[in-house]
């Protein structure tokens, strides 16, 4: 920029000689003040300009600095994401295929060796989503536990009143009580199969909305270092 700004006087001091001939040194002196503070103005402007465009790179690189933790913090989240929303997912449809059968369900659960007690449940949750970072596998936990524990009430209506006044009940016989019992567990239990679903949802929907933060990302960055 200082040499651009040499150059132009330089133009103009020739343009002046072609012009106007010898420079007057009189009228130099007679206007020394003003041409010296035209001079320091000049030096201000090209220190100012220099200033501009150094604070505008800092920017430039700080934000450039930020958006690459961003990216690097949703890719490093979204594999355990996309884990946890298709485990939520895959257990819930198949709990709801039986979603009828109470000891169906228990068994569908202890396939996923999820377990029962809340210390061997975040255990075996912390196995089977490794990736995942620990606010959704405990949105995970939560859920299962609440699903476990409609489960085992419906499993001890269910055990309870296997005995009694006649009642069918697919091949089992239950007291009339209990059935209505049993029913209305059940569907707590359907309760907390939707919610882990809906759960899954949740999950999977947030991660669809981590990989487009990651093209914006990707995108911005582009732009910023064209």
């Amino acid at each position: 920029m200082a040499s651009a700004v040499g150059i132009v006087l330089i133009l103009t001091l020739i343009a002046w000689l072609d012009l106007w001939g010898p420079v007057n040194v009189g009228l130099i002196r007679e206007w020394q003040t003003l041409i010296g503070f035209g001079g320091t103005l000049a030096v201000g402007c090209v220190a100012w300009i220099n200033v501009t465009r150094q604070i505008r790179q800092q920017r430039v690189g700080t934000r450039l600095t930020l958006l690459s933790r961003e990216e690097d913090r949703i890719e490093k989240s979204l594999p355990g994401l996309k884990d946890a929303a298709k485990f939520c997912e895959n257990l819930s449809q198949r709990l709801s295929a039986v979603n009828s059968d109470i000891e169906a369900i228990v068994r569908e659960i202890r396939d996923e060796h999820v377990g029962s007690h809340p210390d061997r449940m975040r255990e075996a949750v912390s196995n089977l989503l490794p990736a995942t970072d620990e606010a959704t596998r405990q949105s995970v936990i939560s859920r299962l536990q609440i699903l476990v524990t409609k489960c085992l009430s419906a499993s001890i209506i269910f055990e309870s009143g296997r005995t009694g006044a006649p009642y069918n009940f697919g091949e089992v016989q239950l007291d009339l009580d209990a059935s209505e019992r049993y029913d209305r567990q059940m569907n707590e239990v359907r309760e907390a199969i939707r919610e882990l679903a809906q759960l899954g949802a949740k999950l999977g929907s947030k991660a669809r909305w981590s990989i487009s933060q990651i093209q914006r990302i990707r995108m911005e960055i582009e732009a910023t270092i064209i």
